[in-house]
């Protein structure tokens, strides 16, 4: 990895003297371009060695030595032939380069050559690129689908929970209310018990108010009788022994 990194470094450093240009860059834009490559053909690093050559390619190229430029870029294209995948873009990438080398040169039977090797391989780029951005969109859509399932899921979860907090809400309710009416019934009939019981004990007063009224009346009334009877008593003794005294002195 660490030497990886390197090679890129010495890479990115190369093409940022090819673009800008200054006294002694090109000295030290290729030697940058040979330490890349040397780095990537020691640890295998296929991108660095591709990209190596095919800049150095192209700063010959500029340079109009179209022979070492055509050399660099046939030698991209049998390093990429050798490797066991294929890779069309960078394909595509050279045998572009070599057009350009043929369109300097003005040799158009070589260009109809490379180009035609530039359609076939620039054709399954694109082609892989378009298989693999409807695989994108095919990944794309079904996360988009796992997504809204996983939405529809949460929001189905969260109104199950609703439903199941509304209805532990409406039976605490008809708990609440079965309370409060066995309550109002058991205080209701208590009530009527009570109030009935009172009734009854009042009737039961009145009634043993009324008997003793009664034997009040009766006991008046013994007590008048045994008052009259005495009364006549008190009357009749005088004359029952005036009577009995004149009846012993006429038998006398």
């Amino acid at each position: 990895s660490t030497k990886s990194n390197l090679g890129t470094a010495y890479l990115n450093l190369a093409v940022l003297y090819s673009e800008y240009y200054f006294p002694q860059s090109e000295p030290l834009f290729l030697d940058l371009l040979n330490k890349a490559q040397l780095i990537a053909q020691q640890y295998n690093i296929k991108v660095i060695y591709r990209n190596s050559l095919g800049l150095k390619g192209e700063y010959f190229l500029a340079k109009d030595d179209f022979l070492m430029a055509e050399n660099l870029f046939k030698e991209g294209i049998a390093y990429q032939n050798s490797l066991p995948f294929a890779d069309n873009a960078t394909m595509g990438t050279f045998y572009a380069s070599l057009k350009n080398v043929a369109a300097k040169q003005k040799n158009f039977l070589t260009y109809y050559q490379y180009d035609t090797s530039f359609v076939k391989y620039n054709n399954r780029s694109l082609n892989e690129a378009s298989i693999k951005s409807l695989q994108n969109a095919d990944a794309r859509f079904e996360s988009v689908k796992k997504a809204d399932k996983i939405l529809w899921l949460e929001n189905e979860n969260k109104l199950q929970n609703t439903n199941k907090w509304l209805g532990y809400g409406i039976a605490i309710l008809l708990f609440i209310g079965l309370l409060f009416g066995f309550r109002s019934y058991y205080f209701r009939q208590r009530y009527y018990l009570q109030s009935e019981a009172a009734a009854q004990q009042k009737q039961v007063a009145t009634q043993l108010q009324l008997q003793l009224k009664e034997q009040q009346a009766v006991e008046a009334l013994m007590q008048k009788i045994s008052m009259e009877r005495r009364l006549l008593q008190s009357q009749m003794d005088p004359h029952f022994v005036f009577n009995a005294l004149g009846n012993i002195q006429s038998f006398v």
